[in-house]
């Protein structure tokens, strides 16, 4: 007696250490035991731990309840086991836990009762969160980065069209001196990082573009 005390002593130290706890739920009597290392997993007061499954879904977010109850249902009626996670409400703090359920049968394949585990991964959701945050801000920057260079370039190549224009006409007159215009590469180059202010807009993708411009809308000197 005095080993199996000790032995469940040492169990629940290492589960609460690793922030980890079990459950039973008699099913027929409707009646539920939590460890004290569940009862530190959500913040509880051992003594307050909930008795009945009702008052144990009474903890549970209610934006996450009626899942987890759906999913503790499916497991009685089909025995297999589950994996889920939920946010709990303790005061006015949330702890997500990730559970996982097994139930047991009797001899006459009446469902008997249902154990569990349970994880607090409350700092894994924070991280995940910041993560998928941190995500979106750079497809948004990605998404302005994209509209820019399409503004600047373009505004590009209506400059040198017009300035091709100005020059056709002048030949067309017959000019006796007609200059280019000095719209080289790196010029250009030069104009779209400046005017963009953006600094993943690398000096040599901004001047091989511009030289594109260059070759198809006037014979400036790409250079």
């Amino acid at each position: 007696m005095v080993g199996d005390h000790s032995e469940r002593e040492r169990l629940v130290a290492a589960l609460k250490a690793s922030r980890a706890g079990t459950w039973r739920w008699d099913v027929a009597a409707d009646r539920v035991d939590w460890d004290e290392a569940l009862s530190a997993v959500y913040g509880l007061p051992h003594e307050r731990a909930p008795k009945t499954s009702a008052e144990f879904l009474q903890l549970i977010h209610p934006d996450d309840r009626e899942r987890a109850g759906r999913l503790l249902g499916a497991l009685l009626e089909s025995g297999r086991e589950i994996e889920y996670e939920f946010r709990a409400v303790v005061g006015d703090r949330i702890v997500w836990i990730y559970d996982r359920s097994t139930l047991v049968r009797d001899a006459g394949g009446r469902p008997s009762y249902m154990t569990g585990a349970c994880l607090d991964v409350t700092e894994r959701k924070k991280i995940e969160e910041e993560r998928n945050v941190a995500n979106e801000k750079y497809r948004l920057l990605l998404r302005e980065l994209h509209h820019r260079v399409t503004n600047h370039l373009q505004m590009i190549t209506t400059m040198l069209r017009l300035q091709t224009a100005r020059l056709d006409d002048l030949s067309a007159r017959g000019s006796a001196s007609i200059r280019w215009p000095s719209c080289t590469a790196a010029s250009i180059a030069t104009r779209v990082s400046t005017a963009s202010r953006w600094p993943a807009i690398s000096a040599t993708s901004a001047r091989a573009c511009a030289a594109r411009c260059c070759r198809r809308t006037s014979p400036c000197n790409a250079s």
